[in-house]
């Protein structure tokens, strides 16, 4: 890294920082940050969109990983699964009422509150620089 950007790399870590300071709770048997990111999914999805495959391309990764997710949410009573009624081969995915509820612990809440707490035009601003930020992430791979 060019000595130039270490102004861009202490901003990185700062998001980094953030987040990890939102995803406090690393006891035995907490969420994962994959498994709240699925969570929130499904709590936007339309029913068409509740499908193992449809949440992993959301979340970006590979099936397996999504699919042992699922596994530990639904033991936990956070989500079920159904064969599709109008695709056997298809499973679909919904939130169970405790699933729904426990979206109110959301981690991202507390940032969020951060956000909201900003004047409206730096709110803005920030809104469109970390689109920017995704929108050059996804051009760069």
């Amino acid at each position: 890294m060019k000595s130039g950007d270490r102004s861009d790399l202490a901003a990185a870590i700062l998001i980094d920082k953030l987040l990890n300071d939102a995803y406090v709770d690393r006891a035995p048997g907490h969420i994962s940050r994959l498994q709240w990111s699925i969570l929130r999914c499904l709590s936007r999805a339309t029913p068409e969109e509740k499908t193992p495959t449809w949440i992993a391309r959301f979340v970006g990764l590979t099936l397996a990983p999504v699919t042992r997710a699922l596994e530990s949410l639904s033991r936990r009573g956070l989500i079920t699964r159904k064969k599709s009624l109008a695709d056997g081969r298809q499973t679909t995915v919904s939130l169970t009422e405790s699933g729904k509820q426990i979206l109110d612990r959301d981690p991202l809440g507390s940032l969020a509150a951060l956000i909201s707490k900003l004047p409206d035009d730096k709110k803005s601003q920030f809104k469109q620089i970390l689109q920017l930020i995704s929108i050059q992430g996804m051009l760069d791979g």
